[in-house]
């Protein structure tokens, strides 16, 4: 039992390791906040659609950043050294899901691939960002 746990966590060792030195492309950080106003940030991937702008997936339904949007959709999005104000919508239809899966594979490679060793993607849940213009700084962002 021993073994196998040492296995294990050599294992997860190695997929850390691995994603670090991966390149894993753009990422952005999401500013959301809890029911007591507690603010956290995710560092996440993020994909432009032509048309649909910008989107973000969570591979775990039950994400805390994917839970906080659902109590707080008014979000900051920081990127590439500029943040911004987006209402976050999730969004449940699965043809938009199959959309935001294929751009994160092309922009992302290796990466995703990876990702998607551990992670089921058809179960992802795509997030749409809508901007919300004329908004200043968000106090405890």
């Amino acid at each position: 039992m021993r073994t196998l746990l040492i296995g294990f966590c050599a294992f997860l060792g190695f997929v850390a390791l691995l994603t670090l030195l991966l390149p894993t492309g753009e990422r952005v950080t999401l500013h959301t906040v809890d029911e007591q106003g507690r603010g956290y940030e995710s560092a996440l991937w993020v994909v432009e659609l032509p048309g649909a702008g910008l989107h973000l997936r969570s591979g775990d339904p039950a994400s805390g950043w994917l839970t906080r949007l659902a109590l707080h959709p008014l979000v900051e999005l920081e990127r590439g050294g500029e943040a911004g104000h987006y209402r976050a919508v999730v969004v449940a239809e699965g043809d938009l899901r199959r959309v935001v899966n294929e751009a994160m594979a092309r922009k992302y490679g290796a990466a995703d691939r990876l990702v998607r060793r551990f992670v089921d993607v058809e179960r992802s849940v795509p997030v749409r960002l809508e901007p919300i213009e004329g908004l200043g700084h968000a106090p405890g962002h």
